[in-house]
C-alpha cells in the first residue's frame, strides 16, 4: 500500500509540474498544436498580397508618417512605395531574401546591399528584419524556438496565452480563441524588462484568409515604434514587380 501511495503522490507532483498544452476558454478546449497549425495554415495559404494604407515610424533618428503601397510575392519579395503629404514620393524599394534596392527620393539617394539584419536596420532605421516584416504582413507567427509545446498555457482575459522561457528571455503569445490567430506577442529579458511587443488587430476576411488591418511594432530599448494601418488588401493577385525607378543622377551607397 505504501508503494501505491508513493506512486500516486509522484503522479500528482509530475502532473502539476508538466507544461499544460490544452486550454479551455468558455466552452472551447484547444491544444497548442492546433494553435500552431492554424497560424501556419493561414499564413501558408497566402501566395501574394497587394496592399495600401498608412505608415507611422518613430525612432531617435526619424519621425515620419505617410501612405504606402505594398506588393508581396511569397516567400521572398517585397516591393514598397511610400508617399508623404500631398502625394509627395518619399521613397520606393524592392527587398528580397538576398538583397535590396531602396531609393530615397527626398535625398536622391540609392541604397543597395545584402538583406542582413544589420543592413536592414540601417536602411529602415528601426530593428526589423526581412522575416519580421514578411511574417507580420501575413498575420504574425511564433519564433522558430517556440514551435513546440509551451512552458505554460492558460486563459488570459478571454484569450489563450502561451508562454515560452529560456535563460535569456520569456516570450508570450496571446491567441484569439475564435480564430486561433495571433493578437499580441511580447518578449521580456531576464529582469522582466520589455524588449519588444507586436500587436495584430482588426482581422478581416481577405479571400480564404484572415488578415490583420492594424499591425504595431514596439521596441522600447531602441525607442522605436512602427504602425501599419491597411485600407485595402488584395491577396493572390497576379503581381509583377518592376525594378525601382532611379534617376541617372542619384547618389549610390552600398550598405554593409
Amino acid at each position: 500500500m505504501k508503494h501505491v501511495w508513493l506512486a500516486l503522490a509522484a503522479t500528482v507532483v509530475l502532473s502539476s509540474c508538466a507544461p499544460r498544452t490544452k486550454l479551455n476558454v468558455g466552452n472551447r478546449i484547444i491544444s497548442s498544436t492546433e494553435i500552431h497549425s492554424a497560424i501556419r495554415a493561414n499564413r501558408d495559404s497566402i501566395h501574394s498580397l497587394r496592399c495600401q494604407g498608412n505608415i507611422s515610424i518613430e525612432s531617435p533618428v526619424i519621425a515620419q508618417s505617410g501612405s504606402f503601397k505594398l506588393m508581396v510575392v511569397l516567400p521572398d519579395t517585397i516591393a514598397i512605395e511610400i508617399q508623404g503629404p500631398f502625394g509627395l514620393r518619399v521613397g520606393s524599394g524592392v527587398i528580397t531574401r538576398r538583397d535590396f534596392v531602396f531609393y530615397n527620393a527626398l535625398e536622391n539617394l540609392v541604397l543597395t546591399g545584402s538583406t542582413s539584419p544589420h543592413a536592414m536596420r540601417q536602411v529602415l532605421q528601426v530593428p526589423l528584419s526581412f522575416d519580421d516584416i514578411l511574417t507580420a504582413l501575413t498575420g504574425g507567427g511564433f519564433a522558430s524556438t517556440d514551435e513546440g509545446s509551451p512552458d505554460d498555457a492558460r486563459p488570459d482575459d478571454g484569450q489563450f496565452l502561451l508562454e515560452y522561457r529560456d535563460r535569456m528571455t520569456a516570450r508570450s503569445y496571446w491567441i484569439d480563441p475564435m480564430t486561433l490567430l495571433l493578437r499580441r506577442q511580447v518578449v521580456v529579458d531576464q529582469s522582466g524588462k520589455l524588449m519588444l511587443e507586436r500587436t495584430f488587430g482588426n482581422y478581416q476576411s481577405v479571400g480564404s484568409s484572415l488578415m490583420p488591418m492594424n499591425i504595431r511594432f514596439l521596441h522600447p530599448r531602441e525607442r522605436s515604434l512602427v504602425v501599419l494601418t491597411f485600407s485595402e488588401v488584395e491577396r493572390d493577385a497576379d503581381i509583377s514587380i518592376a525594378p525601382v525607378r532611379i534617376p541617372s543622377n542619384a547618389e549610390r551607397v552600398v550598405v554593409q
